[in-house]
């Protein structure tokens, strides 16, 4: 599968199948923040997105481009068990996920050339006035651009340009992509969100975002401690309801949330979040208390940023009228 972003530098790699999951273990120790893509013998595709080491979003992409269906790293691996296996790694910075998580659940609407700032302005306001997200990708000689424009917005949410030997984002980023465009034609593609349940998958992505760092302040204060071999039988009970009592696609290792939060509406994804943190309640407080795994969670939830906070508050999330 070629990186939807193939200027940008990247780490290339072949490696035997039984390989890979240690492959992306070692990327999640180092504190991975970008982009891993892979390719199989048979042609099979995925992508892989970290921030700061922790599993963002997986897609499967069946024929090698977007639209890609997301998945789970249980499932990708089941794809790549036999043969070597060709792996892209790009290290990007926070803001360039966005745009790159949109490209893979985009289709692509059409490509053409830019050689015009003006054009490009007037592309940008035509999409703001256009309902759901849009990504225009431009690519030069040496260098990629997104631009990531959603209707009801009076700017860009997301800018950046790639160029040798740096990057740039939000507003140092689009005075230099004009000038890029004036001095260079660049090639642009646009990649359409599907409107279908856009809004949804938005609010499900943020949610999951925001119980990811809860559930990670709880489980790091829970081992600071109970240490490392409760805290590995507690994530091995949460992980035994999720699996065979619960069906869902998410994963708990002691160091956190791993993937998962493809939930088809944010209301599915709100109640199995507010089941996960009641049973983390009641397995942490059989250790160290019902009261006091309260707290535990009550002051994971202090720590967040605030606009975590408001969005797990939007959703009721942490359940605290709950009893133990």
């Amino acid at each position: 599968m070629e990186t939807l972003l193939p200027h940008v530098p990247f780490e290339q790699h072949s490696l035997d199948s039984l390989d890979v999951e240690n492959f992306l273990e070692n990327l999640r120790k180092r504190r991975f923040t970008g982009a891993v893509w892979l390719q199989s013998a048979t042609n099979a595709s995925a992508a892989i997105l970290f921030i700061d080491g922790l599993l963002l979003e997986e897609f499967f992409c069946p024929l090698g481009t977007p639209p890609c269906r997301p998945t789970s790293l249980e499932n990708i691996l089941s794809q790549f068990r036999l043969g070597h296996v060709a792996v892209l790694v790009q290290h990007l910075p926070v803001e360039a996920l966005q745009a790159v998580r949109l490209m893979l659940n985009a289709a692509q609407e059409h490509e053409a050339t830019l050689s015009e700032p003006a054009a490009l302005d007037a592309m940008i306001q035509t999409y703001m006035e256009t309902e759901g997200s849009t990504v225009l990708r431009l690519s030069w000689s040496d260098s990629d651009a997104c631009i990531v424009v959603t209707s009801g917005h009076p700017d860009p949410l997301t800018i950046v340009l790639w160029t040798p030997g740096t990057s740039l984002t939000g507003d140092e980023a689009l005075p230099a992509i004009r000038n890029k465009v004036a001095g260079e034609t660049a090639t642009l593609v646009v990649f359409r969100v599907q409107q279908v349940n856009q809004q949804e998958h938005e609010q499900t992505h943020s949610l999951h975002t925001a119980f990811t760092a809860l559930f990670n302040q709880m489980l790091f204060l829970y081992k600071d401690f109970v240490g490392q071999h409760l805290t590995a039988r507690l994530t091995r009970h949460l992980n035994r309801l999720i699996v065979s009592k619960y069906g869902w696609d998410i994963r708990i290792s002691t160091n956190g949330i791993e993937g998962g939060g493809n939930f088809a509406t944010v209301e599915e994804a709100r109640l199995a979040y507010e089941q996960i943190i009641n049973d983390f309640i009641h397995l942490a407080g059989i250790v160290i208390g019902p009261q006091l795994a309260q707290l535990l969670v009550r002051e994971s939830f202090q720590l967040l940023p605030r606009d975590l906070r408001d969005t797990l508050n939007a959703h009721n999330l942490p359940p605290f009228e709950t009893q133990w």
